[in-house]
């Protein structure tokens, strides 16, 4: 049984998805944040390896994230600049709004591995981009997986493996 665990999140950086092998099976378990802030779930899924067609890799950019965090940033550079008159309760409102808009532009901007099964459902796993490493390494796992699954349906070769036996006696 192997287990990676990956960051979905900057500003949630406590919740963590997992890809977990099982025996004959891979479960996903992905929380779910509403825009990068609040975490309101967790979806799992299990899928029987044999059940998984192909696993896909790419750079994904979310475009509401993305501007949720400019207009956080925006935010506060605004109440940054009001606050030169107001107190300083205001300019750190102002900064921890800056902070957490850098946060979430950052988060907006991710590795997504998509496996299709054979039905033609697509799972999708959203990894953190600083994760990428992780991402990569379930990528392989999982090919990995289908591999080692058409070797073992392959009767050519398990026949070949066979014969080879039998002559080496």
């Amino acid at each position: 049984m192997k287990t990676i665990k990956y960051r979905i999140s900057l500003p949630t950086a406590y919740l963590k998805g997992e890809v977990t092998h099982e025996q004959n099976f891979i479960r996903l378990k992905t929380p779910n944040v509403l825009f990068s802030l609040l975490a309101i779930g967790t979806k799992s899924d299990v899928i029987p390896i044999n059940q998984i067609a192909t696993v896909t890799k790419t750079f994904n950019c979310i475009g509401v994230i993305l501007l949720f965090g400019i207009l956080l940033m925006w935010s506060g550079f605004s109440v940054m600049s009001a606050s030169k008159i107001l107190s300083l309760s205001s300019s750190l409102a102002a900064i921890i709004l800056i902070i957490l808009g850098i946060f979430i532009i950052i988060t907006s901007f991710q590795t997504v591995i998509t496996i299709k099964t054979t039905s033609g459902e697509e799972l999708k796993i959203s990894v953190l981009i600083f994760d990428r490493p992780k991402a990569i390494e379930i990528e392989n796992l999982i090919n990995q997986l289908i591999s080692n699954r058409l070797d073992d349906t392959n009767n050519r070769q398990q026949t070949d493996r066979i014969v080879e036996a039998i002559n080496n006696k």
